[in-house]
């Protein structure tokens, strides 16, 4: 899906983006979060772990798909875990060669992808599904975007302010 990263479509989809985790982090207060994960029944738990999975292999893709649509050619992709938890991964090496506005592509890739499956399969929950499990998701999702735009060590906002200022 490189095309997402054209200049058409890239700014009017990051402010969608943007928009939706605003809500996301208004709407859902830590408290009704608390209680939506407390009420999750152990078959409903696989459930939330199973989306996590697909979330953070689409979050992998973004980082692909713009490393493609910038010209760099992309390694492997996959999925481990990480304190128990799912953990995407992707070798996306070939960033080094890139322009500082290319890298700053492939950095924000990943929390782009996420964001845009996450407001799409919460869209759907809303109007379709309706279900407790997949409302977990994207909730835990929007956290896992916020967590991993801090600049640490590692983290998609780490390498977002390295790139951007050249370091």
């Amino acid at each position: 899906l490189p095309t997402l990263f054209s200049k058409l479509l890239f700014l009017p989809v990051t402010a969608m983006n943007v928009s939706w985790l605003l809500f996301m982090i208004f709407h859902y207060p830590p408290h009704e979060v608390a209680e939506l994960f407390i009420g999750l029944s152990a078959h409903q738990i696989v459930w939330w772990l199973l989306g996590i999975a697909v979330v953070s292999l689409f979050h992998e893709f973004g980082h692909v798909s713009a490393l493609l649509h910038c010209g760099g050619i992309p390694g492997g992709i996959g999925i481990s875990i990480h304190y128990l938890l799912p953990k995407g991964w992707s070798e996306i090496n070939d960033t080094w060669r890139l322009s500082r506005t290319d890298c700053l592509y492939v950095d924000s890739g990943g929390v782009f992808f996420q964001m845009l499956i996450t407001w799409v399969i919460y869209a759907l929950n809303g109007s379709w599904l309706n279900s407790r499990a997949i409302m977990a998701v994207c909730v835990t999702s929007a956290q896992m975007v916020l967590i991993n735009l801090i600049p640490n060590a590692g983290s998609d906002g780490y390498w977002l302010v390295k790139d951007a200022f050249g370091i």
